[in-house]
């Protein structure tokens, strides 16, 4: 997602009417959007950095849900095709990309 993007997705954070619709937006950023978009923006402001800790625990969950699953299918995966093969390799710069979000992410706690 594009700065631009990240730019509505905040404004509309500081414009939520509600703590549940505060919260989603909150948690859309954390999940979709680059930790460089935002981390000086939100770790600055203490009631953000209460709420950003409890919301990372929740993603984290999530992005261990998924990397256990790609996990599975990595492990059921035999490279005796090619097509699969290409899967595996798929699966693996996927189990990647979760690895270093989680390590953002965790960064955030």
């Amino acid at each position: 997602m594009s700065k631009i993007d990240f730019d509505e997705v905040y404004k509309g954070l500081t414009s939520s009417n509600d703590e549940e619709e505060f919260i989603d937006r909150l948690t859309t950023i954390i999940k979709s959007y680059d930790i460089n978009l935002y981390k000086d923006l939100l770790i600055n402001n203490p009631y953000f950095k209460v709420l950003i800790s409890d919301i990372a625990k929740n993603i984290l969950i999530d992005v261990s849900k998924i990397k256990e699953s790609i996990l599975s299918l990595i492990n059921t995966i035999e490279c005796s095709d090619e097509d699969l093969s290409d899967l595996l390799k798929t699966c693996l710069s996927l189990l990647e990309r979760f690895e270093i979000r989680e390590s953002e992410i965790k960064s955030l706690i």
